[in-house]
Formats: structure tokens, C-alpha cells, sequence
């Protein structure tokens, strides 16, 4: 029992994993997509990522990728509508031939046994894994087209962030702007009052010759 605790906890240490790991994996990892177009293949650390000393270049380009992939997530869902509507028509024409070959044949059928027929038609399963990849394909580029959308808003954030260091280092600056300024009043104010004291002091000792 002891050894079989012990292998559940290397079990629960290995699937244990920290951001850093995740990203580290990320980075560099590819995607294939299908488009109208042919296949576009992306590496998702670089798309993902955020130059934060060039966040001009990452806005100006943000909602041109958002718009890209939106517009992939349109074509997937396309594709996918299009591998559904083919499925169906594969498996409603595999029903038909299926229903008269046993017809020929003078063979008693029920629902199940057809079903089952069509299941395991070749063609059919074909469509069908066809089908299941276009929506792989279509949740995927939906996933990216939600992660463009959080990383819009963490640009947002972002850029409001080094507004403020940027609004509070200048009102530092201005501080101790202010400071000097004030100093430096202070200090023309003890010159004025000493030279006014030696003047005056000058023209007692003046008069006091006199």
C-alpha cells in the first residue's frame, strides 16, 4: 500500500506544472490550420507574445491579427457546415443503398441494423472523421481568435499602466522642480534681509562718525 501511495504522489508531482513551464512549452510550439486557402501554419509562442518596449508596433498590429483570425473562424465554420452537409448526404445515400441491397436480397432489417450498416461504411466514416477534424480545426482558431481578445485587453491594461509610472514620474519631476524653486526663493530671501541688515548696519556706523 505504501509503494502504491508513493507512485500516486510521483503521479500528482508530474502533472504538477508552473507557468513557466507552460510558456517554455508554448514557445515554439506550431499549428496547422486548414483555410480556404490552403494550410497556414502558426507558431503560437510569437503570436501571442508582447514586445513591451515597442507597444506601439503590438497596438497597430493587434487588431489587424484579431481581424485575420476572425475572419480564419469564419472560413472554419464554413468548412465545418460544408463536412456536416456532406456527412449527412453520405449517411442518408449509404441508408438508401444499404435498405434496398437487403431489399434485393429479401433479407429482414430493423433500424439498428441499418444504423450499424452505415456506421461501419467506409465512406461514411470517411466524411465523417472529416468532419470531426473541421471541427477540431474550427475550435482551435475560435481559441486563438478568445486569446487575441484577452491580449487586447491586456495591452489595454498594459498601456494604462505605464501611463500612470510615466504621469507619476512626471509629477515627481515637478515636485522636485517645485522644491528647488522653493529653496532657491528661500535662499534669495535670506540674501535680500542680509544685505538690507548691512546696509543698515552701514549707515548707523556712518552716522555714528558723523
Amino acid at each position: 500500500e505504501l509503494e502504491e501511495a508513493s507512485e500516486d504522489e510521483e503521479k500528482k508531482e508530474d502533472s504538477v506544472r508552473t507557468a513557466d513551464s507552460v510558456i517554455e512549452e508554448v514557445s515554439g510550439s506550431t499549428i496547422v490550420v486548414r483555410t480556404m486557402r490552403g494550410n497556414v501554419k502558426f507558431d503560437i509562442g510569437e503570436l501571442f507574445n508582447i514586445d513591451q518596449d515597442n507597444l506601439s508596433k503590438e497596438f497597430a498590429t493587434q487588431a489587424s491579427m484579431y481581424g485575420f483570425f476572425a475572419i480564419l473562424a469564419a472560413e472554419a465554420d464554413r468548412i465545418y457546415a460544408m463536412k456536416t452537409l456532406l456527412c449527412e448526404q453520405e449517411y442518408a445515400a449509404a441508408d438508401e443503398s444499404y435498405r434496398a441491397q437487403m431489399d434485393l436480397d429479401g433479407k429482414k432489417y430493423t433500424e439498428a441494423v441499418v444504423k450499424s450498416c452505415v456506421v461501419r461504411d467506409e465512406e461514411y466514416s470517411k466524411m465523417l472523421t472529416e468532419k470531426e477534424n473541421a471541427n477540431y480545426e474550427l475550435d482551435i482558431i475560435k481559441a486563438i481568435v478568445r486569446a487575441f481578445e484577452q491580449r487586447s485587453m491586456m495591452l489595454q491594461s498594459l498601456g494604462s499602466h505605464l501611463r500612470h509610472e510615466y504621469e507619476m514620474q512626471g509629477m515627481n519631476i515637478r515636485e522636485r522642480d517645485s522644491e528647488t524653486f522653493a529653496e532657491k526663493s528661500v535662499d534669495n530671501v535670506k540674501q535680500a534681509i542680509s544685505q538690507r541688515r548691512r546696509l543698515a548696519k552701514n549707515v548707523d556706523e556712518a552716522s555714528s562718525i558723523d
